[in-house]
């Protein structure tokens, strides 16, 4: 038996997200007879105290510092274009049936991040058009089909594919591995590490800089509509797996993943206004846990934020979520990213809790703003009018995202 010959602290942390109505469950130790065993002492001074510095990170980019505020406000958010169809995860400009991108509004940004969702592999639309004016769409969204018939007729030539347009058409396939959840019951790395290598392959063949996966959240509630995407009920499990792929995608250097959806998102009804309450110990030893294994072994290139708000605060929004533990605590240095839909706008006319905003986000550390539109934009010049936000916070955000395309393969 190991015995450590006193009690230490490995590392002091502030309380973050802390929900007082919970009162932690603390069980009796059990007594055990455990004189039969060898025993092994284990001195405290071979243990180190970490303090954590909770600050803002302070990296700054000399290209990004130059630009004027109105330049900064798209570098936050995403390349919207016209059409409802962008809300759903298709506002890609360089891949068809890619995700999104980062802004192609600021001329002296050349490059930008065309990312791609597929929770099972990469997902792209299957065919596109090629004609003088260049690459378009030839498919409705399988999503915005569905939804056609129950949408204003003035809405439907932003989603209908171009009837004017008659190039050649070209096909893009993509290969579908395993759901997360299979992935996990595999308990193979060398299983999750080959289906990784099919992702990376396809991401560089079609042009893909971000895949939007994998996806780790608990499984807590049976009836989640994302369920199938995350790995286990166990964070270990979760971390480990995801860890894997992470760093067989990552290991050309060019390419990343965007771990998702930090942090709680363990149901879908009412997916953007729903509370998860609960204990800072819950959080940490369990919600946070995974994501924490994942980015201390693979250093994911970004991550995406949830829906959900956590113990009253959108989690887009928390500051003490993405800065102090994500950032400070856990040493992240990457992208951080908000889900689809997320922003300043909400399909209920009644919720109880006011829908987020862009220039929240960045207060909060989350840099980018997805899928981006005119009105985040307009929230984000009106925020730096009106004192809530800085010019600073926009440079701060807007060189974290410039260092991830930086990244890129030249």
């Amino acid at each position: 038996k190991l015995i450590l010959n006193e009690e230490i602290e490995l590392i002091k942390l502030d309380n973050k997200l802390t929900n007082n109505e919970f009162d932690d469950l603390k069980l009796e130790r059990i007594n055990e007879d455990l004189s039969d065993l060898d025993e092994f002492i284990i001195d405290s001074s071979c243990f180190n105290l970490k303090q954590v510095e909770y600050k803002l990170d302070d990296y700054i980019d000399p290209l990004i510092e130059k630009l004027d505020d109105d330049v900064l406000a798209y570098m936050c958010i995403g390349h919207y274009d016209n059409g409802l169809a962008a809300m759903v995860g298709g506002s890609s400009k360089h891949v068809i049936g890619g995700a999104g991108e980062t802004t192609l509004r600021v001329k002296e940004v050349t490059s930008s991040l065309t990312m791609s969702d597929g929770p099972a592999g990469i997902r792209i639309k299957q065919a596109y058009g090629i004609d003088k004016k260049g690459v378009y769409d030839v498919t409705l969204d399988p999503l915005m089909e569905k939804m056609i018939d129950f949408l204003p007729k003035l809405s439907k030539p932003f989603i209908l594919p171009p009837k004017n347009r008659h190039g050649e058409i070209h096909y893009q396939y993509t290969t579908a591995i395993p759901i997360g959840t299979a992935l996990a019951q595999s308990f193979s790395d060398s299983f999750v590490s080959g289906c990784g290598n099919i992702v990376a392959f396809e991401m560089e063949k079609f042009g893909i800089d971000l895949w939007l996966a994998p996806a780790l959240n608990i499984h807590r509630n049976i009836l989640c509509g994302r369920n199938f995407e995350y790995y286990s009920e166990d964070p270990l499990v979760s971390g480990r797996v995801a860890s894997s792929i992470t760093c067989t995608v990552e290991a050309k250097g060019n390419l990343g993943v965007t771990i998702k959806h930090f942090a709680c998102n363990n149901q879908e009804i009412n997916r953007n206004n729903n509370n998860s309450h609960l204990s800072e110990r819950a959080l940490r030893e369990i919600y946070l846990k995974g994501f924490e294994k994942c980015i201390k072994e693979s250093n994911p290139k970004a991550i995406m934020t949830s829906y959900n708000l956590i113990n009253g605060t959108h989690a887009s929004e928390s500051r003490e979520l993405i800065n102090d533990i994500l950032r400070c605590e856990w040493g992240y240095t990457g992208l951080v990213m908000t889900d689809w839909i997320k922003t300043g706008r909400s399909f209920c006319k009644k919720i109880k809790y006011d829908a987020p905003y862009a220039h929240k986000n960045i207060l909060a550390g989350n840099d980018l703003t997805m899928p981006g539109s005119p009105k985040d934009h307009r929230d984000i010049i009106n925020a730096l009018k009106k004192g809530k936000i800085s010019h600073s916070d926009l440079v701060h955000s807007a060189s974290r995202i410039y260092r991830s395309i930086k990244t890129k393969k030249k």
